[in-house]
């Protein structure tokens, strides 16, 4: 039985079938920017409204030296935005407040504040024309204390979290927390060092599909004070992440880019003090190029093995066996992807490509899958980039049954 392709993964640096592209950012016309600083833009599922909050404004409920003060603009016409209104409900008071997401029919709205001098988020629901009181939602291990962000998902299902935990291995990381079948709130998970760095890590957004995540950030490189990044959600894991790649010029300034916001890939939003000392929001459009490149054995320029024999320094085995249901690698798995990484380390343009060959009566999807996750994680911790690993799999009809192998393979 061959295997399913599913197993095979194209990684954000390498070649990617889909790609978006993302127009030059324009200030929001009207009267959403102000002297004051606008951050958080969130957009209401109808397309029309717009969700910011709005610091050291003398019109906040806390006043101008207060907290953040949830603000909404409808958009006209001719495409402006109209006067801003923060008379909305019970949502804010003097500490600070923002939209962290909406339903899929706009019927709840979820806020970062618990409103009962506690860390955490709440929800308001819409009942007969009015939004309600907010309720909190409860989610154990919170940070109590430093900056804390967040993002809920409109299917109320992920909770998206900056803050500064005991594991954080920077200023501020990003987090995870999933709802179960039960209703409860996981405790926040780490997204690990992909995402994470010495640096900050804040303002996450989640594609709808789960998969995108944004976020801005100044520990992996970039224009200025801080990037906005994107990076791919690998192997239906929350902790297992493609690379950040860096959105570009056309988004990032040498100032402060942060709380992006996309909305089915033809629009996005974002704050940003590139024109003045506070923030102003600025949208750009989206579009999705859709290339006809994609990875397959002949579009590949693989090395020679005699190549790859002399970049190693005499001879480099490229078959990994894993016999039976085993999925953790041997010492002799590390001693050769040791060699791979150093082969990797001498010619900064090669990829490296894992092949699982299946052969009938071979073991299950789930079991390759965490092969080929551990020998990625090994690569990494030689200090390999996930961008310059993919995988695939083929058909290995006169293979062992009763084992499994990886093929290592270089190519440009």
């Amino acid at each position: 039985m061959r295997l399913p392709l599913i197993i095979f993964l194209l990684l954000p640096g390498t070649i990617l079938a889909q790609d978006i592209i993302y127009g030059t950012p324009t200030k929001l016309r009207g009267k959403v920017n102000s002297a004051a600083e606008e951050l958080a833009p969130i957009l209401s599922n109808d397309g029309y409204l717009l969700y910011f909050s709005r610091a050291f404004d003398p019109k906040n409920i806390g006043g101008e030296t207060g907290g953040l003060d949830i603000w909404a603009s409808d958009q006209r016409k001719d495409g402006s935005w109209s006067e801003p209104t923060n008379k909305l409900s019970t949502w804010n008071n003097r500490l600070s407040n923002s939209i962290i997401g909406s339903s899929k029919d706009g019927k709840i709205v979820y806020l970062l504040n618990a409103y009962d001098h506690e860390r955490g988020i709440s929800f308001s629901k819409m009942e007969n024309g009015k939004w309600g009181k907010p309720e909190v939602v409860p989610i154990k291990g919170l940070a109590v204390s430093g900056f804390t962000g967040f993002y809920m998902n409109p299917t109320f299902t992920v909770l998206m979290i900056s803050m500064s935990g005991k594991d954080s291995y920077g200023k501020e990381d990003l987090y995870v927390s999933v709802r179960d079948s039960t209703n409860n709130w996981s405790k926040p998970v780490n997204l690990g060092p992909t995402i994470n760095s010495e640096g900050f890590e804040m303002s996450p957004f989640l594609s709808e599909d789960m998969n995108r995540l944004y976020f801005s950030s100044d520990g992996h490189g970039g224009y200025g004070n801080a990037d906005i990044f994107v990076a791919q959600r690998l192997y239906n894991n929350w902790t297992v992440w493609s690379q950040p790649r860096n959105l570009g010029s056309s988004i990032n300034s040498d100032k402060f880019d942060s709380y992006f916001s996309i909305y089915g890939d033809t629009i996005s939003f974002f704050s940003s003090n590139r024109e003045s000392g506070q923030a102003d929001i600025y949208s750009a459009k989206v579009t999705r190029k859709v290339d006809s490149i994609l990875y397959r054995n002949d579009e590949l320029t693989y090395l020679p093995d005699k190549d790859v024999a002399k970049l190693a320094g005499g001879s480099f085995k490229n078959i990994m066996a894993f016999k039976g249901a085993n999925i953790e690698l041997t010492q002799e798995h590390k001693n050769q992807l040791t060699a791979a990484s150093k082969i990797m380390t001498r010619q900064q343009n090669l990829y490296l490509r894992l092949d699982v060959k299946i052969e009938p009566g071979s073991r299950t999807l789930e079991e390759n899958q965490k092969r080929l996750l551990n020998a990625l994680r090994f690569l990494k911790t030689l200090g390999v980039e996930g961008s310059r690993v993919t995988f695939g799999s083929e058909n290995d009809d006169g293979a062992d049954g009763d084992s499994t192998l990886i093929t290592i393979r270089f190519y440009r």
